[in-house]
């Protein structure tokens, strides 16, 4: 989950550096509506780090879930009926899901129960 969380960082920083960059006012709007998601999931993310490192892993899942269903808001933002543009996020959203797919894997080995 660190590596998830540098990584939504990392991407929240290229955001700000592409709405700069833009004179589009619809990209500009959809990147502005990305930053607050990403600012969302890297909130879940710290949280999901704290419990997980408290052992409660059920909730960790539930804020690395929340943290995920933010990319996928940020990329329907680009798509809506009255913007509908292509997305420079992309690449990046599928590569951070990816990521997400396999912390959620792992995670999902220690909410497993035990054998006695």
């Amino acid at each position: 989950m660190d590596v998830a969380l540098v990584k939504a960082t990392k991407i929240s920083e290229l955001i700000d550096k592409l709405n700069k960059r833009s004179s589009d006012i619809s990209i500009k709007s959809c990147l502005n509506v990305c930053s607050a998601y990403y600012g969302v999931a890297i909130d879940n993310l710290q949280r999901a780090i704290h419990v997980f490192e408290l052992g409660t892993y059920k909730d960790s899942d539930e804020f690395l879930a929340t943290a995920v269903e933010a990319l996928g808001d940020c990329e329907d933002t680009f798509s809506e009926p009255q913007i509908h543009r292509k997305s420079p996020l992309t690449a990046t959203n599928a590569y951070f899901a990816s990521m997400a797919t396999i912390t959620e894997d792992i995670l999902s080995i220690f909410m497993k129960p035990k054998s006695p």
